[in-house]
């Protein structure tokens, strides 16, 4: 088992804020995280999201559900709050939401991506811009 002093100096470190952890890196030559506001939630009537990657319950159809209960002022510039955002610079990774994975099994334990999936359909799919 790994323990914080087998990673890169300072990597956590990225990932603190007002002294405590937002997330922790899944591999340190590059960072995933998933952040959500737990006050919105309670706020909108909605539990916390599950912990377990493989519950069920937390489907596609669930996260556009709870999307919609946490925006409010859509379109209204600085006063708009979104259910859900992403960040663009790194589309690869909305693979997962389809059953892609941009990186290769040894990723997660060599923390180095010498190779990848990249090539893999549902990557390349998840990728495309959607056409609205």
């Amino acid at each position: 088992m790994k323990t914080t002093e087998d990673f890169v100096d300072g990597v956590f470190d990225l990932y603190k804020v007002d002294g405590k952890y937002n997330s922790v890196t899944q591999v340190t030559s590059f960072g995933l995280t998933m952040v959500y506001n737990k006050d919105l939630f309670k706020n909108a009537g909605l539990p916390d999201l599950p912990t377990d990657w493989n519950d069920p319950s937390w489907t596609w159809d669930k996260m556009v559900e709870y999307a919609k209960k946490l925006t409010s002022n859509y379109g209204k510039g600085i006063n708009a709050q979104y259910g859900i955002a992403s960040v663009t610079d790194n589309p690869h990774t909305l693979s997962f939401l389809f059953g892609g994975n941009p990186y290769l099994p040894e990723t997660y334990t060599t923390s180095f991506a010498e190779s990848s999936n990249l090539d893999d359909p549902k990557v390349i799919s998840a990728c495309r811009p959607p056409l609205i």
